[in-house]
């Protein structure tokens, strides 16, 4: 009998941490398991939500206005039902949504037929493994999943479609501190 409690509080166990969304160390494959949206409750989370959602492999990372949250989620959730949570539901964001600063995807694509580079500012919905963005160009800073590359400009569409990525905002110039 206590052989079997073990091997079903084992079984709980390993079930339960299976759900949980890592965001850490991440690579292109392991966040095209993942989505990235905006999350609509029922009602404002407590604490207690909070940390329930976590666990089930729902993590709140931005407090948007109102009853929404910008979150990560994993492939489950697209099928769980919503009707037992605070969660009313959830947007995954498009590559057109991972936009910033007022670029348009026409736009985004006429740039990308342009020979050049660009600088681009990127921040990821977690960490990154060092050599992660490689591919797409010079690493000129990082820091807090924000990250400053030059990228050649026939590869912007291929970053904004990287599943890591949250936010792509193209950047003319940066504007550098008077001396």
């Amino acid at each position: 009998m206590k052989k079997f409690f073990v091997l079903i509080s084992s079984f709980v166990l390993l079930s339960s941490c299976s759900h949980k969304v890592i965001l850490t160390d991440l690579t292109e494959s392991k966040c095209g398991k993942l989505h990235f949206g905006k999350v609509e409750f029922r009602r404002l989370p407590s604490e207690e939500d909070k940390a329930t959602l976590q666990k089930s492999g729902l993590v709140l990372q931005e407090y948007v206005f109102e009853n929404y949250y910008l979150g990560v989620w994993n492939g489950s959730w697209a099928k769980k039902n919503l009707d037992k949570t605070v969660v009313k539901a959830l947007y995954p964001f498009s590559e057109m949504d991972k936009l910033a600063g007022g670029l348009s995807m026409n736009e985004l694509k006429l740039k990308a037929e342009k020979p050049g580079s660009s600088k681009v500012l990127i921040q990821n919905f977690g960490s990154l493994q060092q050599t992660e963005l490689d591919a797409f160009g010079k690493m000129l800073f990082n820091k807090d999943n924000f990250y400053r590359l030059e990228v050649k400009n026939q590869s912007l569409l291929d970053l904004l479609d990287h599943s890591c990525v949250k936010l792509l905002n193209v950047m003319d110039e940066i504007p550098q501190a008077d001396e």
